[in-house]
């Protein structure tokens, strides 16, 4: 005589995975970064770009060097001074 095995009953599985609140996610991210990138940029006298690094928080890399300073005290001093000075954010690097 045959035993009849019982078939468990396994999950459905998802066929399509969405990321697109991931991708949205990505792209307000980019936009505040390009946002506040426009803000500061005609107070800066010199070629950078904003990052966020896990260690440092968001940061300002100099485009020819790749040094970086904390975008919080690089806003203060634009607040403070009306402009931030390569030799100024040389002190702030970190």
């Amino acid at each position: 005589m045959k035993q009849k095995t019982k078939k468990l009953a396994q999950p459905a599985v998802r066929r399509s995975i969405s990321l697109k609140k991931l991708i949205k996610a990505k792209q307000k991210y980019d936009l505040e970064i390009d946002t506040l990138y426009k803000k500061i940029q005609p107070y800066v006298e010199f070629d950078f770009f904003i990052m966020y690094q896990p260690s440092d928080g968001f940061v300002i890399v100099h485009n020819e060097n790749s040094h970086n300073a904390q975008l919080s005290r690089c806003v203060e001093i634009i607040e403070d001074k009306g402009k931030l000075s390569y030799d100024e954010y040389l002190e702030e690097c970190i």
